[in-house]
């Protein structure tokens, strides 16, 4: 396999284990290994830079600064 595509899977791996955390603590770990400094992560209800900015707006998990970051447009109703 090449260089290249394992650089490819390591991120995405890292990826989902930051996305599948399920405790504040390891959220936090997993998004400073799979996000430089100043990263950033985008989606429909968030535009955020930085690690303690992708550990707020990520779903599910409490903490200081839950949902920092979040538009303050509500979803729109189905």
């Amino acid at each position: 396999m090449p260089a290249t595509t394992d650089r490819y899977e390591i991120a995405v791996a890292r990826y989902f284990e930051a996305w599948n955390a399920r405790e504040p603590e390891t959220l936090a770990l997993a998004v400073t290994t799979a996000w430089t400094p100043f990263g950033g992560c985008t989606d429909p209800m968030a535009d955020v830079r930085g690690h303690e900015d992708i550990v707020a707006v990520r779903p599910g998990i409490p903490g200081p600064g839950a949902r920092r970051g979040m538009s303050d447009q509500s979803p729109p109703e189905r």
